[in-house]
């Protein structure tokens, strides 16, 4: 399933079942992915995925005091980490929204999404099937 379908199916899927993330949302949405998708993940590190066609701007912080602004270009899958830390918070803007914000963790996969629904950038965390 190409990105550009994932999102929408999963943006009419949030807006079928009235689920609409808030703002200040505390845990992330997951989504099963093939397991061919999958790939190891170095300790203390995790995966992003821009599934938009253009290039998105958010924050990272291990410690919440820190911040440091990185940019994932369209369609772009990278890896980052500190190289200690087993947790981390994402910061997400939107031009015109609140930013969401997630504590998110070493070893797992995320993506960058455009919801619909709430009408701002958002993440989901990918699952092995």
């Amino acid at each position: 399933m190409r990105p550009t379908r994932l999102r929408d199916g999963l943006a009419g899927l949030l807006l079928a079942l009235g689920i609409v993330c808030r703002a200040e949302a505390g845990e992330v949405i997951e989504l099963p992915v093939d397991e061919g998708q999958a790939h190891l993940i170095r300790p203390f590190a995790f995966t992003m995925h821009n599934a938009t066609a253009q290039g998105i701007a958010f924050y990272l912080s291990a410690d919440r005091a820190g911040w440091t602004r990185h940019r994932l270009g369209g369609e772009e899958l990278r890896e980052f980490s500190d190289g200690a830390s087993d947790r981390y918070v994402i910061e997400i803007p939107t031009a015109g929204a609140t930013p969401v914000r997630y504590q998110i963790a070493a070893g797992k996969r995320y993506q960058i999404y455009w919801n619909e629904p709430a009408r701002r950038w958002d993440l989901i965390e990918l699952l092995p099937r």
